[in-house]
């Protein structure tokens, strides 16, 4: 090819020449070699100007029969020159020196292009060496060839056995064995005073958990995903249980006596995550992401430690991995949405909302305090809600700062449990376990202040911690529609916070030690809480001491009954917890951990020891 390139070149560049060459007489001499180059020399001197296009000589013809030759000579190769008067002047004779000197400046260009088109092709050398080297390893190739077919057929395979082109399965299982008790002769009270059980009485149980994630991505654009989570778990990890306190809930295990066989080893699995995740592609990036589902869950988007968020793979105990009260009141998977909005690699913004019974259409004149949702006061903006925001700022690598703001309100009516704190009672510790009374209250409304922060100090040292602050506002029932007697109405605080260390990557890649103090669910009105008759508008100053106050508030059973009783709330609650998470490989993780309940339930009684030993496989 590059021989018909060059002929070509070659051929056309004298033909073109001889278009415009006029024929000369015999007998003129022969010039020498420098009359050659002073003729070259004339036409670099300016007696002559390249032109880029035939257009620009004014005396040639677009008509005429050499047009299409002299317009190729100009813009395929680039040596022909006219006059600077931008004249060719075809007609005039050409000299055999003008020939030459033409011909040379023709046949340059088009060595030039050869060199340029033929550089980088291999020459005689390479192709030598080439074969050597096929001859030299051609049982490698061979066998790589073979290599080759099997992983194509290995792949056919695959694709035939896959039960989605889309979706991707992922999962993960726990195993552990857990025990807590308290000194033989400790009888462990609730917050109300009842009898919780004794310190000698406890056993060790084998706990389990289950998951699978079935992941479908780009469905509609690039960077969605499609979520759907299996989960189903197995044992009992609180033992220290009753109305108003329980203890040791851990964050894998929920409340075992609902689900039938849960104590045997086998368990009920359901579709407790579902949801549709998509990036918003507004101002030209996709830094906005919409999640939205009947079953989405707050704490995979805000209230995080970096240290603690994971119950699978961190602290067990779920006070350690959620907060009580920005998380927990509301913490189970609901119908909502959220958005997060990246501003900048050192700034987002969350925001979410879910609806505690945002599925249910309501009951048609429920009755008052019956714990059902009346039509209109549930679904997805009627009944339990939660509004939520956090900013996440992180201004270096090392630190990562989060401040957020919860409204959370819980209607007396639907699922909300008749807590306080809501869905906190079901990890204990604290106040967190205090009821209140339906028949009087509607409901609570919980608006609540929380900042975190996660600082590596130095590689393989950190510190954590977060605080929260609520305030818990109660309102009652009209005196029309109150069952229970004249209804109240008020607000008490209460706030929690932990701090603790972290060892990441100790003895190895993966691994992490951590210790924390924490302080569970706390009222800090100091027992004397400011509460209102509805009916006449007169303050309730001492509700401890006026049954107007706590009655018409606190409930000592579950049932709905009036006879109400004040906290036995004589200590704060802490707990103490210690953590080594030791990474076997890829898969398997081994955690073994210890923690210490002091003042359980904010009685001043006998302490708590807690014990757990986990393993983690993930696939």
């Amino acid at each position: 090819m590059r021989n018909v390139y060059v002929g070509a070149s070659l051929a056309g560049a004298v033909s073109l020449m001889a278009l415009v060459a006029q024929p000369v007489r015999a007998e003129l001499p022969v010039p020498s070699v420098n009359d050659l180059q002073s003729q070259s020399t004339y036409f670099q001197d300016g007696a002559y100007a390249q032109v880029n296009s035939v257009s620009e000589l004014t005396d040639v013809d677009p008509n005429s029969w050499a047009f299409q030759a002299l317009k190729t000579v100009v813009e395929r190769y680039g040596c022909l020159e006219g006059y600077p008067s931008k004249k060719y002047l075809g007609t005039k004779p050409l000299s055999r020196y003008e020939f030459a000197a033409g011909l040379n400046a023709c046949l340059e260009k088009i060595n030039d292009q050869i060199n340029a088109a033929t550089s980088n092709l291999a020459t005689k050398d390479d192709l030598a060496a080439l074969a050597r080297l096929q001859e030299e390893f051609k049982n490698e190739l061979a066998a790589l060839r073979g290599r080759v077919d099997a992983l194509e057929a290995k792949t056919k395979e695959i694709e035939s056995k896959l039960f989605s082109t889309t979706a991707k399965l992922d999962g993960e299982v726990i195993f552990s064995v857990f025990g807590q008790g308290a000194d033989s002769n400790a009888n462990i009270r609730d917050g109300a005073g009842n009898f919780q059980g004794s310190g000698g009485g406890s056993n060790v149980s084998f706990l389990s958990r289950v998951r699978l994630n079935i992941r479908a991505s780009s469905l509609v654009t690039k960077g969605d995903q499609l979520r759907i989570r299996l989960n189903g778990f197995a044992g009992q990890s609180v033992y220290f249980d009753s109305l108003q306190g329980r203890q040791g809930q851990n964050d894998y295990i929920n409340d075992a006596n609902a689900r039938p066989g849960a104590t045997n080893g086998s368990a009920l699995v359901d579709f407790d995550k579902v949801y549709y995740d998509t990036p918003i592609g507004l101002f030209g990036s996709n830094n906005i992401r919409l999640r939205v589902g009947p079953a989405i869950q707050n704490l995979d988007l805000i209230g995080a430690n970096k240290y603690t968020a994971n119950g699978a793979q961190n602290f067990s105990l779920r006070n350690f991995s959620r907060d009580p009260l920005f998380i927990q009141i509301q913490d189970n998977q609901h119908p909502g949405a959220a958005i997060s909005v990246k501003f900048s690699p050192a700034l987002n913004l969350t925001l979410f909302y879910s609806a505690l019974d945002g599925g249910s259409a309501g009951t048609v004149n429920a009755a008052v305090g019956s714990g059902t949702a009346p039509f209109g006061g549930s679904g997805l903006f009627g009944g339990s809600t939660q509004l939520a925001a956090e900013i996440a700022f992180k201004p270096t690598p090392a630190i990562d700062l989060k401040l957020g703001y919860s409204y959370t309100s819980l209607s007396s009516a639907g699922s909300s449990g008749g807590f306080i704190f809501g869905n906190a009672a079901l990890s204990g510790g604290g106040d967190a376990g205090l009821l209140y009374n339906s028949n009087n209250v509607s409901n609570i409304s919980h608006s609540i202040f929380s900042a975190g922060l996660d600082y590596d100090v130095v590689p393989g040292i950190a510190i954590f911690g977060r605080y929260t602050f609520d305030t818990a506002s109660f309102y009652g029932y009209s005196p029309a529609g109150n069952r229970g007697g004249t209804s109240v109405g008020g607000s008490l605080d209460a706030n929690t916070w932990k701090a603790g260390l972290a060892f990441p990557d100790l003895l190895g890649k993966g691994n992490l030690l951590e210790f924390a103090y924490l302080q569970p669910i706390n009222i800090v009105n100091n027992g004397v809480i400011s509460f209102v008759n509805n009916a006449s508008g007169a303050a309730i100053t001492n509700p401890a001491s006026d049954p107007r106050g706590y009655t018409r508030v606190f409930t000592q059973v579950g049932n709905n009954s009036t006879t109400g009783l004040p906290p036995a709330r004589n200590a704060t609650e802490s707990q103490i917890g210690a953590a080594f998470r030791f990474r076997v490989s890829d898969r398997l993780t081994i955690t073994p951990e210890v923690y210490f309940v002091i003042s359980p339930n904010n009685v001043d009684q006998q302490g708590i020891t807690i014990g757990n030993l986990r393993a983690t496989f993930e696939f």
